[in-house]
């Protein structure tokens, strides 16, 4: 009875799946090809609407963040000079060192001499002068730069835009999640009953382009 009961099963399941007519087959096709589309238009529409609604906050953030770039590139540039100085000043104190200290050894070996020493604390004076100076200037237009009250509104402008970028992007993307996810499952039961009657070839040419009836 039981082996009568699994041979029964077999033959029930050749009938239904082995031996589809050619109207189930092509409704099974047509079905695959029509949800395979729903997908595809659906995404297609999702970017659409994406594209639409977004893009004028994204120009807006984008001119905010070249005005913000430019206006931050003035201070770092003016921070850039003011280094660039210091560095020269400081090669130049170690040339005039060695150079002096050269001299000195040549004369007078290892030996400290006053005036060798009032050359140095003269050398190291102007050195600190210098940097004295360039530092009061970088301090100021970093405070300049850190208190900046146009700078500051276009970050808190530019930081409010993103957030509203995300949650626009979130509330469309929620839109579409529900309803691709149902015809997703929906192809995939498809797809299995494709497989089961060997229907792949029409599967992947329906795949290149699920939208051309």
């Amino acid at each position: 009875m039981f082996h009568f009961t699994i041979n029964t099963f077999l033959l029930i399941s050749l009938i239904l799946f082995g031996c589809a007519s050619k109207e189930e087959k092509s409704q099974l096709i047509f079905n695959y090809q029509n949800t395979k589309c729903k997908i595809e238009r659906l995404l297609q529409d999702k970017d659409s609407i994406m594209r639409i609604v977004l893009k004028p906050l994204k120009s807006k953030i984008f001119v905010l963040e070249e005005d913000y770039y430019n206006k931050t590139t003035l201070y770092e540039e003016r921070i850039n000079t003011l280094n660039q100085q210091k560095y020269e000043i400081d090669s130049k104190y170690t040339e005039e060192y060695i150079r002096i200290s050269q001299k000195h050894e040549q004369k007078h070996g290892h030996m400290i001499t006053p005036e060798y020493q009032n050359q140095i604390d003269r050398l190291e004076k102007f050195k600190n002068v210098q940097f004295s100076k360039f530092d009061k200037e970088l301090i100021a237009i970093s405070f300049q730069r850190d208190h900046d009250t146009l700078l500051k509104r276009k970050e808190l402008q530019i930081s409010e835009l993103k957030k509203e970028l995300k949650h626009t992007e979130n509330i469309i993307q929620r839109h579409y999640e529900e309803p691709v996810a149902v015809l997703e499952l929906q192809l995939s039961e498809l797809c299995l009953n494709l497989k089961k009657l060997e229907l792949g070839k029409e599967k992947e040419s329906i795949n290149k382009s699920p939208c051309k009836m």
